[in-house]
């Protein structure tokens, strides 16, 4: 039985630590929308040269996308762009460390919503696993209890990690529809999913930038037209 998952589930909560800790010293300074535009605009060139990088090392078939694929991939970026912005208001919240606790119940929300509507079998040993690795999260979440925690935390926590779970869901449904040994599959999904996030994401701000500047030329314009 191989066990690499276990060296990349590893390098993956290191980053995504290493991530959420720099997400959270923005959060300080930027809006909303700028922090979850940080965490996208360099994940993309990033993962287009893994992938290139896979190619190079082991040349395997170009994927064809279906149609199945295709709307797994947009799914699943509307959803990273919602669990992101919810994150990013959980840290400028002051219980941040409850709320993230909350937000980091993806696994439990995801192996729930796997077993109801995308086929997971899990054993008893899988489920025993994933209750306990939620208890370790929450516990480490906060010392000072969870006696301070506000229904508007906990609404905002719970549904960030549905998202967040929504978004592997439908990421891992796509990479096993595209018909690609891994881990070109996972390169090839990940990178199909980064796409549409950035540029969705740029959408917005310009469009947000563009009615911001409006509003200001307009009270400038109508300052300037007062009698003084």
């Amino acid at each position: 039985m191989s066990f690499s998952w276990i060296a990349f589930t590893l390098l993956a909560a290191f980053s995504q630590s290493w991530r959420n800790a720099f997400q959270s010293k923005l959060s300080g300074t930027m809006s909303v929308a700028g922090v979850t535009l940080a965490r996208f605009l360099w994940a993309g060139p990033i993962a287009l040269l893994y992938l290139f990088a896979l190619y190079q090392w082991q040349p395997v078939a170009i994927p064809t996308f279906s149609g199945e694929f295709v709307f797994y991939i947009i799914a699943a970026a509307l959803m990273q762009i919602l669990a992101t912005g919810l994150m990013v208001l959980l840290f400028k919240l002051e219980n941040y460390a409850i709320g993230a606790g909350l937000a980091k119940c993806e696994a439990p929300v995801s192996a729930v919503l796997g077993v109801l509507f995308f086929g997971t079998v899990l054993s008893v040993t899988g489920w025993i696993g994933v209750l306990i690795g939620t208890l370790g999260v929450l516990l480490m979440s906060s010392s000072s209890g969870w006696r301070s925690l506000s229904p508007k935390i906990f609404f905002l926590g719970m549904s960030c990690s549905t998202a967040f779970a929504l978004t592997s869901l439908w990421v891992r449904e796509a990479s096993l529809s595209i018909g690609l040994p891994f881990p070109h599959s996972a390169a090839c999904t990940v990178f199909s999913h980064l796409a549409p996030d950035n540029h969705h994401y740029q959408l917005l701000i310009t469009a947000r930038t563009s009615h911001f500047s409006s509003n200001v030329q307009e009270a400038q314009a109508s300052n300037h037209d007062k009698p003084r």
